[in-house]
């Protein structure tokens, strides 16, 4: 049940409102008992029912409170929107007759991907063995010991906020957008607003390593691969929403060597495209002539062609923001690189929205009838969920360039070629 509440509006039913001050903190306090209202009448519909034994009621927030009304986070530093204490840890209560010992209370760490293995096992379902997260209930018995960390992140390309705690909830470190990294020790002051970073320089290095690790590993989008061809031509299929530009933040890079149009055996035709990478009704990257030629959602990009006969990185980076809350906001923004340069880019506050378009196989080196076959030689593509950005736009603290990826592109086409 998703009550929609604490939350903007703070507009308590009249019944709950009468009971407090008619002031911001007041109608927050109201509207929070309205809440707690809600639960009791779930509550006592289990019991009519007889069902309180046999059901879980777990309650849990999304995050923090924005402590606009009342400080609703004490005492933790920080608000919703914000990585620290106060935007991350919320309340989690469990109640389950006869399996959760009432008015207990648990530090351990818990977060939302627990939630999918703790219902499995109550379900008495085996989940998937690549699911992430711990089983509650084996905490609480104390049978699971968190080996991972927890990682947090906001971005658009531009602007970061992360954050990392460490699996035994003993250390965090983060950097909220602007400002220095810091390093909080939650164990020796729980509220999160002291910076212990010049104290452990160590413990702050090793977690930043662990997070720059992690975010590079979970920003290359996982495919499926099937190869058509010695040359490179393949399928790729999954994930659909990361996979294919066109929503948030994307970037496909592939390496490839075009044939030198001079070799006896091949005929560069001008009336159709080499295709690069096709995807049908969503985008398509080919090369015609002496240009290549880049279409995403209405928008066409051109730019003079990689050199035939060498291996050349080509760089598709994108973000489109859709505007569904706010119209107003809707905006794309496309880039074209080749061989580490920005050779063509376009921006607007429109773009044609495509309709389930994102489901469609993604080919590389032809379309999906086998047409516009490239010639030469393409290696597999790399693809990241996130718009990659010109060096002097970098983070060098997340490190989140074009040449971040561009320079390992023709290198691994060739240790490919070799294997």
């Amino acid at each position: 049940m998703w009550t929609y509440a604490p939350h903007a509006p703070i507009d308590p039913a009249e019944r709950f409102a009468t009971k407090y001050p008619d002031t911001p903190a007041g109608k927050y306090l109201a509207l929070l008992e309205q809440v707690d209202h809600s639960v009791g009448r779930v509550l006592d519909a289990l019991h009519q029912a007889g069902l309180d034994d046999d059901t879980v009621v777990v309650v849990v927030s999304d995050n923090g409170g924005t402590n606009k009304e009342i400080d609703n986070n004490l005492p933790f530093y920080g608000s919703k929107v914000t990585l620290y204490e106060g935007g991350l840890r919320t309340p989690l209560i469990i109640r389950w007759p006869g399996k959760v010992e009432p008015g207990r209370v648990v530090d351990d760490v818990v977060n939302y991907l627990d939630y999918y293995p703790t219902f499995a096992a109550v379900a008495q379902v085996e989940p998937p063995p690549d699911v992430q997260g711990a089983n509650i209930f084996d905490i609480l018995k104390g049978e699971v010991k968190r080996q991972g960390n927890f990682y947090w992140e906001t971005s658009n390309s531009i602007h970061h906020s992360w954050s990392i705690l460490s699996g035994d909830g003993r250390w965090r470190l983060g950097q909220y957008f602007v400002g220095e990294v810091q390093l909080n020790d939650p164990f020796e002051h729980p509220v999160g607003d002291q910076d212990a970073a010049k104290r452990y320089p160590e413990i702050a290095k090793r977690l930043r390593q662990h997070y720059i690790q992690w975010r590079m590993k979970s920003r290359q989008v996982n495919f499926s691969y099937e190869k058509l061809s010695s040359n490179g031509r393949a399928k790729i299929q999954g994930n659909s929403l990361q996979r294919a530009p066109g929503y948030g933040g994307s970037t496909f890079a592939i390496a490839l060597v075009p044939d030198n149009p001079d070799k006896e055996s091949i005929s560069v035709s001008e009336d159709g495209p080499q295709f690069i990478a096709f995807q049908r009704d969503m985008w398509r990257l080919g090369q015609q002539g002496s240009k290549l030629h880049l279409e995403i959602n209405g928008i066409h990009l051109e730019a003079p062609a990689p050199p035939a006969g060498i291996c050349s990185s080509v760089i598709v980076t994108s973000q489109f923001n859709p505007g569904h809350l706010r119209p107003k906001s809707k905006s794309s923004l496309v880039e074209l690189w080749v061989n580490g340069e920005k050779t063509a880019e376009f921006t607007s506050g429109s773009f044609k929205d495509p309709i389930d378009a994102h489901i469609n196989s993604t080919f590389i080196g032809q379309n999906e009838k086998g047409n516009g076959q490239f010639q030469g030689v393409l290696g597999r593509p790399l693809i990241v969920n996130e718009r990659l950005v010109a060096d002097e736009q970098d983070d060098r603290k997340i490190d989140n360039s074009i040449s971040s990826i561009e320079g390992d592109l023709c290198v691994q086409l060739a240790l490919s070629e070799r294997l």
